[in-house]
């Protein structure tokens, strides 16, 4: 009673209207259940779409959705690991999805077939899939749906950055753009060059909508907005005005009927440093211009009473984010309204609201940050697609109200703990009825269907694995062994191991004084503990731990013993299986055991490239798996590595695992890091598809073990460890029909703190 009589206090003094410096605060959170109603409608109308962490399994980009899409369907351009298929290791290929798989078209190759590497920046696409994809040095390579990409004649040298596509009276047509003004038009098989603006124009936007044809640069002196005429690109009046005391660069546009926005950045005096460049945005609509800026750092914590701010000369605020610095450098037209790409993420302005929103989700800046370039949008006319940018950060633009397929799926559990650092491990006992994780400052034990604290200490831990019915092992951040029966911890390992990690105590003492994060040896300052990496257990009586210059320690369930790896490189990745064990490191090192001891596979390193392994996994009907950059190989048995048939991958691997399915067809499932967030992915010969999680779930670790095959996630929601427990991607026949054997304990894959 007394808030809402407070609460009806006015205030005389304060403005009663809204400034036009003030942004729009929608009722999305009710103080009364009697507002509930109201709140989550206002919410839905206020925030039609979220973003989810996803990923594509090839570095992007360029994503475009053609206009008319069927389903789901997009066409992108990207860069994979090509070493393991004789390609380059940054080859540029084409990419389509289609029922939420990424398949990879192909490389482009030239008129002889041969396979061709022309850097592509930019691609568009009508539905079915043909298109254009441009690039460096005039690179123009044409799209063909399901068929080879095909690269043209070149007929400018020029830099090629944008390109859109469009069918005209049943015929497809393009139109690119980039350096120097240059303009070339694409019809069929023919290219014919045009020009917008000036020698000193660089083109970076196209968009061909409704017949009309409009491009945006900046550089020139012939103005920056330019629509396509009978062959010549007149500026289009009237021109973008800039905020007073302010210059304009325009990087992206958009049009539908007679609306055309633009997006750039902006510099004047009100700008921290006088230097730095702000989002801008205008729309022309009726033949006036409307402009958005955001609101300068110094006017953001200017207290509103009763004198309204400014924009510094627009019309309308953009974001009021004083930290989204850099230019706004995409922007389009949906029916959930208008969206603005920035550093700080998407803003948009939905249908019916007088300011942008940033777009929510849990994503980590998956569509751009302050210091990376190109962050960009392809979405449907729905507002359905993709955020994303240059630096490997990527999110799926879904509607609000749209549930996660894993929602249904499977189930998630907070965990009951309140740790200092983010969970860094699961370990799933065979059988599947039990688990543990880890997390810096404490964990959780799973057992009889429900979760109970389990003892941790203050620092995490880089790896955990099942080493028999009532036996974890794990390994510290400084690579020491640790063991634990009966819910108490000590330090294990052979005596040398023992000797150089026998600070436990003290670890635990320091970890609980200084947090988990601060625990975490440096590159530059060398291993502090045992230098163990990585650890995997076959059986109760069969484990292996591997780590810096070679070591190798094998478990026989009683003791560990040192084994001669015959190698000084380090090793981060080990798996242990019914048909033995496999350990990768640095330099392509790629090492097997049989009964004789280890010894290198000497072909993997020229089938990786040299690059570092990084993850391996060993299968139940004897398949081995190891990852390399973006290279994936395999071996049966005894039998010689090769590349593995699943598409080829440029995210970094950090955990892996691998199952058939009942047409006996390999998938491969590997959690993969982004730069923001960590996305699992399932993949096979024809590409990868994310794995759905619950919602608002941003994966930490994860396991495949466990009765049933199910597919355990750790990660965070918020502040709040959880871990969830999902059905798998496919039904599979692998030994008892599991993921992996019940021999198998080991989590997905090696290393690294997640």
């Amino acid at each position: 009673r007394l808030s809402q009589r407070l609460g009806g206090i006015a205030q005389p003094s304060l403005l009663q209207r809204r400034g036009p410096g003030s942004v729009a605060v929608g009722i999305t959170h009710s103080e009364y259940r009697s507002e509930k109603g109201k709140a989550t409608a206002q919410g839905r109308r206020d925030f039609p779409l979220r973003l989810e962490a996803t990923a594509a399994g090839a570095q992007i980009a360029d994503l475009a959705v053609p206009a008319g899409a069927r389903g789901d369907e997009a066409y992108a351009v990207g860069t994979v690991d090509g070493t393991a298929r004789g390609w380059a290791r940054s080859q540029n290929v084409v990419l389509a999805h289609r029922d939420g798989r990424w398949r990879l078209v192909g490389p482009p190759r030239d008129a002889r077939g041969r396979v061709a590497n022309p850097t592509l920046l930019a691609v568009a696409a009508v539905p079915g899939g043909e298109g254009y994809a441009v690039g460096d040095k005039g690179a123009v390579v044409s799209l063909h749906g399901s068929s080879a990409p095909r690269l043209e004649s070149r007929v400018t040298s020029a830099k090629l950055q944008t390109v859109d596509a469009a069918r005209t009276r049943n015929r497809l047509v393009g139109y690119a753009g980039g350096a120097h003004g240059t303009v070339v038009r694409l019809s069929g098989g023919s290219s014919s060059l045009e020009s917008a603006g000036s020698a000193g124009t660089t083109l970076s936007d196209l968009a061909a909508s409704g017949g009309r044809v409009l491009a945006v640069g900046s550089g020139g002196s012939a103005g920056s907005l330019f629509e396509r005429g009978s062959g010549d690109w007149p500026a289009v009046g009237p021109e973008v005005p800039a905020p007073a005391d302010a210059t304009v660069r325009l990087h992206a546009v958009a049009a539908q009927g007679g609306d055309v926005w633009v997006a750039g950045g902006r510099v004047d005096s009100h700008t921290a440093g006088a230097a730095a460049e702000q989002p801008f945005a205008a729309h022309l609509s009726g033949g006036r211009w409307t402009t958005y800026c955001s609101v300068p750092a110094a006017l953001v914590a200017v207290a509103e009473l009763g004198q309204p701010t400014t924009h510094s000369g627009c019309n309308q605020n953009l974001t009021p984010d004083p930290a989204d610095s850099g230019a706004a450098t995409d922007v389009s037209i949906t029916a959930a309204g208008v969206m603005i790409a920035t550093s700080r993420g998407p803003q948009l302005l939905a249908p019916g609201s007088n300011a942008f929103r940033p777009v929510p989700g849990v994503v980590g800046q998956a569509s751009g940050s302050p210091d990376s370039s190109g962050a960009a949008l392809a979405l449907s006319s729905q507002g359905r697609g993709w955020a994303f940018d240059t630096q490997g950060r990527m999110a799926r633009v879904v509607p609000a109200g749209a549930g996660s397929a894993a929602a249904s799926a499977g189930d998630w559990q907070s965990l009951p703990w309140t740790a200092r650092g983010k969970p860094a491990a699961v370990a799933v006992a065979p059988g599947g009825d039990r688990a543990l994780a880890f997390g810096g400052g404490g964990g959780a034990a799973f057992g009889s269907g429900r979760w109970t604290p389990a003892g941790g200490f203050g620092f995490g831990l880089r790896d955990v694995a099942w080493a028999g019915p009532d036996r974890i092992m794990g390994l510290t951040e400084a690579g020491d062994l640790l063991r634990r029966d009966a819910g108490a911890w000590e330090i294990d390992g052979t005596p040398e191991a023992r000797g150089v990690g026998s600070r436990l105590d003290e670890l635990v003492k320091l970890g609980q004084a200084l947090g988990p994060d601060k625990l975490v040896p440096g590159v530059a300052a060398g291993h502090t503990g045992a230098g163990l990496q990585a650890l995997s257990f076959a059986s109760a009586d069969e484990g292996y731990a591997v780590g810096t210059g070679g070591a190798i320690e094998r478990s026989d369930g009683k003791s560990w013993a040192h084994e001669t790896s015959n190698t000084t490189e380090d090793l981060e990745a080990v798996a242990a299986g019914p048909a033995g064990a496999v350990a990768g490191g640095a330099h392509g090192t790629l090492l097997r055991r049989d009964d004789h001891g280890w010894h290198a596979v000497p072909e993997a390193a020229h089938l990786v490239g040299e690059q570092p392994f990084t993850a391996a996994a060993a299968l139940p009907d004897g398949t081995f798996l190891a990852a390399a950059g973006g290279a994936i190989l395999t071996a049966k048995g005894d039998g010689a590595w090769q590349a593995a048939d699943v598409a080829p991958l440029a995210l970094p691997v950090e955990r892996m695992s691998g199952y058939r399915d009942l047409g006996d067809r390999l998938h491969v499932l590997v959690l993969v890091n982004t730069g923001a967030d960590k996305v699992l992915l399932d993949g096979d010969r024809n590409g990868w598809k994310p794995v759905s999680v619950p919602a608002d779930l941003r994966v930490v670790d994860a396991q495949l073990t466990g009765e049933g095959g199910r597919l355990w996630v750790m990660g965070m929601r918020g502040a709040q460890p959880v871990v969830a427990r999902i059905q798998p991607p496919a039904r599979t026949v692998l030994g008892s029909g599991n993921f992996l054997s019940d021999k198998s304990s080991a989590p997905i894959a090696a290393k690294g703190n997640p």
